[in-house]
């Protein structure tokens, strides 16, 4: 079974995080007001929504999601319900 988390940001504005595969999380909520960062290869390094949460390249998205410690974001990509977190 894949592990789901709700994420509420400050502006009560709900999310969720979904083990799609070993390496890959969905990213489900708002993309209105949000910055984001994109590399030479069209990958994006960062997405902020307004009210959060940050993701970004780099970032062991296991210290706010236990179940997925150890996962490390390598690059996120657009995806019609959100973003999809690819780790390493």
């Amino acid at each position: 079974m894949s592990e789901r988390y709700m994420f509420k940001n400050r502006y009560g504005d709900t999310m969720s995080f979904e083990e799609v595969s070993d390496d890959t999380l969905l990213w489900r909520g708002s993309q209105s007001y949000e910055r984001y960062a994109v590399d030479e290869m069209g990958n994006y390094t960062m997405v902020d929504p307004s009210g959060g949460p940050y993701i970004s390249k780099g970032q062991d998205i296991g210290v706010d999601y236990p179940a997925w410690k150890g996962r490390i974001v390598d690059h996120l990509q657009h995806h019609d319900e959100g973003y999809l977190i690819i780790c390493k």
